[in-house]
């Protein structure tokens, strides 16, 4: 799998033939996509005619052999996290999640391979994916610090293939 970050908080995930897009901002990005996930609800339909599924509610969903499972944040209610099932990997999805997590909603990840999170200390701790992926963010010491990391090197592309992933000890690693 190939993970990239394209500004904000999109990201795009391929695996094979297939393309996740994860809160896409650029109309152009949809073309080739097979599943659009939106981490906040969207009011009106999707601008963008194809074939693809966009998601931006809770639920269980399968495009392609991607499994999806999508969940509500009691505390922010219009934001959905989500879990997918990608080339052998179960993958998190958190968006632009503010807070970090309470107990009932971390017990759907914490089997998750990779997860795609901001900067939440202690929920990735709780969740201790075998690598957690983010986007560049400002002041990321005290995270880091937690973490028992000094830095987090910034790249261009990850690529991830579940042979490659450690079940415990948590990589960080930083696009942009």
């Amino acid at each position: 799998m190939i993970i990239t970050y394209h500004g904000e908080n999109y990201f795009k995930l391929q695996a094979g033939n297939t393309t996740v897009l994860i809160n896409p901002t650029n109309l152009r990005s949809f073309r080739g996509a097979d599943l659009v996930l939106e981490s906040e609800r969207m009011d009106k339909p999707n601008p963008v005619e194809g074939d693809f599924l966009a998601v931006d509610s809770p639920g269980e969903y399968e495009v392609k052999g991607v499994r999806v499972s999508g969940f509500n944040i009691p505390e922010e209610a219009q934001k959905t996290i989500y879990r997918l099932e990608i080339d052998e990997m179960r993958v998190g999805i958190f968006g632009n999640l503010k807070n970090d997590l309470g107990p009932k909603i971390l017990e759907n990840f914490f089997r998750v391979d990779v997860l795609i999170a901001p900067p939440l200390s202690k929920t990735v701790k709780q969740i201790e994916p075998s690598l957690f992926v983010m986007a560049p963010e400002k002041n990321l010491k005290n995270f880091l610090k937690d973490l028992g990391r000094d830095k987090c090197e910034t790249e261009e592309k990850i690529v991830v293939k579940k042979k490659d992933l450690k079940p415990k000890g948590i990589v960080v690693r930083c696009l942009k």
